[in-house]
């Protein structure tokens, strides 16, 4: 539980600031939404394969390159994926 956190503080400060209690949709740009949305998609695909091959790199090559060798690489991102936000 949060010590010191006033819940109408926050709330009259927003309001005296003027931000609205919930999105407008008919306000959003929904254009640049997508562009953000494209962009995050391709920093990820950048940095996914250099995750992979890092996350095998400590393994010796007898374990990394066993006929099932795409089972470990996925098992390998798939546990540092589920760990990030």
């Amino acid at each position: 539980m949060l010590t010191g956190f006033d819940v109408q503080a926050i709330q009259s400060s927003l309001k005296a600031a003027t931000y609205p209690s919930h999105a407008n949709p008919m306000q959003m740009n929904i254009g640049m939404v997508l562009v953000l949305l494209i962009a995050l998609f391709l920093f990820k695909t950048m940095v996914y394969g250099p995750l992979a091959a890092t996350l095998e790199e400590p393994f010796l090559a007898r374990i990394r390159y066993p006929p099932c060798r795409s089972c470990t690489m996925w098992a390998s991102v798939g546990l540092e994926g589920c760990f990030q936000p």
